[in-house]
């Protein structure tokens, strides 16, 4: 990823000079901030959270919303748009993770690692459970996975199989 240096403000208030040759303690340095993409605030880098592939900063508030959003209340993580090679048109395609809030459009998700320092362990679980469904229902072209309705246990059955014991 990259960070837009040119973002970054660093401000520090300078020590006053007492004449005496050495710069007194009590100045102050603030942290550099960088402005959320999202809700527009400026934070510290640590507090920040970025996309995989184009580096765009967020705030771990805005990500944790954003999530919750998803996966308590549209219950689906996304579609990923692309665009066909032969006649331009586009497609589209379900998400397999969170991506990006950037008002570009850009379509690239983010780090286990970042996701991590992010989100709450009930979001997370929330949306660990939601992505492994999205990859299963993905895989599933052939129609030959199945999943228990009561335990989401999946397993890969014979078609002709119209009956499986989960474990």
């Amino acid at each position: 990823g990259h960070i837009d240096a040119s973002a970054a403000t660093t401000t520090a208030e300078q020590c006053d000079d007492d004449g005496k040759g050495a710069s007194s303690a009590t100045g102050k340095q603030k942290i550099a901030q960088l402005e959320c993409n999202c809700c527009f605030v400026d934070y510290p880098f640590e507090e920040m959270v970025s996309c995989r592939s184009a580096g765009h900063l967020f705030c771990k508030t805005c990500l944790q919303k954003h999530t919750e959003q998803r996966v308590f209340g549209l219950g689906s993580l996304g579609v990923k748009n692309g665009s066909t090679h032969n006649n331009n048109s586009k497609n589209t395609s379900k998400a397999l993770e969170i991506l990006c809030m950037h008002s570009s459009g850009c379509t690239s998700g983010f780090h286990e690692g970042q996701l991590r320092k992010a989100l709450s362990e009930k979001v997370l679980k929330k949306y660990d459970e939601m992505q492994y469904a999205a990859v299963i229902e993905q895989a599933n072209t052939t129609g030959d996975i199945s999943r228990c309705p009561k335990c989401n246990f999946i397993a890969f059955a014979e078609k002709t199989v119209k009956t499986f014991h989960c474990p």
